[in-house]
């Protein structure tokens, strides 16, 4: 992803910002893990998102809220539902949402794995402004480590 000029934050329509949020990734800022079948599977962090959205909109202009999906706490896990809403330049507001879940596992506390679902949730929902789409692109998937 090219450098962001921070003198413009808050000052991008949506236009912009869909350029922008629809970039490919710079391979050094993304994150592996071990996927199904000992296949790396690359992801975005949390952290990546929200310096993103900083950088664009400002501070002040995006904000995420999450619920639980109602049963969805279960033996195997919890679900939840975030709800990102971003403000452009000119006061247009679009929310999108993504479901996130994290199973319960030895070790983590009840915190730790509600967070983790929270977590899913959110990265789930920047998709839907295009936010790591490259993430979901053969083209740009064929061009990382296997």
């Amino acid at each position: 992803m090219e450098e962001l000029d921070v003198t413009r934050r808050g000052t991008y329509d949506w236009a912009e910002l869909q350029d922008i949020f629809s970039r490919d990734i710079d391979k050094s800022l993304l994150k592996q893990r071990e996927g199904s079948y000992g296949m790396a599977l690359s992801y975005i962090d949390y952290e990546f998102v929200i310096d993103l959205l900083n950088d664009t909109v400002g501070i002040q202009n995006w904000y995420p809220s999450y619920k639980p999906i109602p049963d969805s706490t279960s033996v195997a896990g919890v679900a939840v539902i975030c709800q990102l809403t971003i403000t452009d330049s000119s006061g247009n507001t679009v929310t999108k949402e993504g479901i996130g879940q994290e199973n319960f596992s030895a070790g983590k506390s009840q915190a730790e794995i509600w967070k983790c679902a929270e977590t899913d949730a959110f990265k789930r929902a920047a998709v839907h402004f295009g936010i790591g789409s490259c993430l979901r692109s053969k083209a740009y998937l064929s061009t990382l480590p296997k």
